[in-house]
């Protein structure tokens, strides 16, 4: 596998000095349609998983869940000719990978737990805080710059989601788990950890998903032994379990990081804002919840917050080629 550097391929690396403009000066389309697919992807996660949750445990799920995408993705590794790339992959990459493998599992298994222990309303609008969290930690790790856009897209993000949790009564958010919008929350952390980390990673994106869901299985696996059992999914469970495993796992993560490649994380992250309205769609169809005008005026904050951010008037302006370097 030939390892993208920054001298050899700039339009592949998530480095702040690249990720504006590609070799021939010209700069990135933002990658709204691959956004626009991948929101509606996100948006099925909670409903569904709530529904697997209905006959089986949070344990059994996660195995269930991870043996569908090691399998899909061993097929795609296989489709593509890509398992001669895992020999060479280097130790420091393999440290990377099992890092962020750990971080990918704890975020889809806190999440799913949360999603058992509290309403999925107020889990999936706590877990989709972490476009916030991207931002924030794109800043030191990534080396992104905080703008005032950025940063007003990220109060308008979260005013429009406590909006939508409180459905517009600022005293009705009733917290019927504590421990459960807990583990939203530390999800939420995680999986900003894991993106703006991943973000750096120079290893294929369908070999990274491929360790992932390998080391996810063999910890899911230990899990179910020591806290569950082996259950025969439902048809129902089966369906809602294979969606999220080949979706919301094998074809979300391959164009979460193709879109992280191709643009700010930042901008991934303020796209991500609109999440919660298609998950609120997807939990009114499938599990009946009703969406009031405070969850459709939330969805619009958080879409103006989108657009602030793109603004002409709040991008930094890029410093003209000259003789002599200027300070900033």
């Amino acid at each position: 596998m030939k390892i993208a550097t920054q001298q050899e391929e700039p339009a592949t690396l998530s480095s702040p000095a690249v990720a504006d403009k590609p070799s021939d000066g010209k700069p990135h389309r933002q990658p709204y349609g691959l956004m626009v697919l991948l929101i509606a992807i996100w948006g099925s996660f909670a409903a569904i998983n709530r529904l697997a949750l209905n006959t089986l445990d949070v344990f059994q799920v996660a195995f269930y869940t991870f043996v569908i995408a090691f399998a899909a993705l061993s097929v795609w590794m296989l489709a593509a000719r890509k398992f001669s790339l895992l020999e060479k992959v280097s130790a420091r990459q393999w440290f990377w990978l099992i890092l962020l493998a750990i971080l990918s599992f704890l975020y889809y298994f806190l999440y799913s737990l949360s999603l058992s222990m509290t309403n999925p309303v107020t889990a999936s609008s706590i877990n989709y805080l972490f476009p916030v969290f991207i931002t924030l930690f794109a800043v030191p790790i990534n080396r992104e710059r905080m703008t005032m856009g950025k940063l007003i897209s990220v109060l308008l993000g979260f005013a429009g989601m406590v909006l939508i949790v409180t459905n517009g009564d600022f005293t009705a958010l009733k917290i019927d788990s504590v421990p459960g919008v807990l583990l939203a929350l530390t999800a939420s952390v995680c999986w900003a950890l894991f993106s703006t980390l991943g973000k750096m990673a120079e290893v294929d994106i369908v070999v990274s998903n491929f360790v992932y869901a390998g080391i996810a299985l063999v910890i899911s696996t230990v899990l179910l032994i020591v806290n569950s059992g082996l259950a025969v999914p439902a048809p129902m469970a089966f369906f809602s379990i294979a969606w999220n495993s080949v979706m919301n796992f094998c074809v979300a993560y391959f164009l979460w990081f193709k879109i992280l490649r191709k643009a700010k994380a930042s901008f991934a992250a303020g796209m991500s804002f609109i999440t919660p309205f298609a998950t609120l769609l997807f939990i009114a169809v499938l599990l009946h919840e009703p969406i009031t005008i405070a969850n459709i005026a939330g969805l619009l904050i958080i879409v103006f917050g989108v657009a602030v951010q793109n603004l002409k008037c709040f991008q930094p302006k890029d410093k003209k080629t000259s003789a002599a370097p200027v300070e900033k």
